[in-house]
């Protein structure tokens, strides 16, 4: 192997130890603790090189969206098939319900969240980006004629939903309950479940029964 080949690989290993290092961080510490030393650390190697890579955190950042957008940004929408369920209530929450269980399975968005509350930067706009291309995508594949409910918006449910489930999974790392539901058990969130199942049958029956 050549010498500048062998240079070009270390300098690869190296950048993907340091992209790594960010995804550990996020996932551990949330963005509180992100910085050039943190990741420095983390990563084993001296910040001269992260300068030197990446030109300052923000570009940091940038190239870790690019490494791994599929952790930070909002899980997609997982169309459920017509012989599983069938109608725009049942469709509304198995997508609800599945977001749910996707957020809670990736630290890194959750991180993304909580940083959202508190100030922007290139991981906040991608994961913002998502959600708004989310509720289009929602909005134009929902088995629901709008025309025929001109007063029925179920974009704002969606949204409105979509933002309790955030709100409760981007918290439940640092709380035991939230208004009497259990946050670190099954039996709890099995009942949000069942809540987003309840509220969204029955505003489609009531839009429903309007056009009637």
């Amino acid at each position: 192997m050549s010498a500048g080949r062998a240079v070009k690989r270390d300098k690869q290993a190296t950048r993907a130890r340091i992209l790594a290092a960010v995804g550990t961080i996020l996932s551990r510490h949330g963005f509180a603790k992100l910085g050039i030393n943190s990741i420095a650390s983390e990563a084993g190697v001296d910040k001269v090189l992260i300068y030197r890579y990446f030109g300052n955190l923000d570009g940091l950042l940038e190239a870790y969206v690019e490494d791994s957008e599929a952790a930070v940004s909002l899980p997609p929408l997982c169309w459920p098939s017509k012989e599983r369920v069938s109608g725009p209530a049942a469709v509304t929450s198995a997508l609800l319900c599945d977001q749910l269980d996707e957020l809670r399975r990736r630290p890194i968005a959750q991180a993304t969240l909580r940083c959202e509350t508190e100030s922007t930067n290139v991981v906040t706009e991608r994961l913002a980006s998502a959600r708004e291309k989310m509720a289009k995508e929602y909005l134009s594949k929902l088995p629901f004629d709008l025309e025929r409910h001109p007063y029925a918006d179920p974009g704002a449910v969606f949204a409105l939903l979509h933002a309790g489930i955030s709100y409760l999974v981007m918290n439940a790392a640092r709380l035991d309950f939230y208004q009497g539901i259990d946050l670190k058990s099954a039996r709890g969130w099995k009942r949000i479940e069942q809540a987003i199942e309840a509220l969204v049958a029955t505003y489609f029956k009531r839009q429903s029964e309007s056009a009637e």
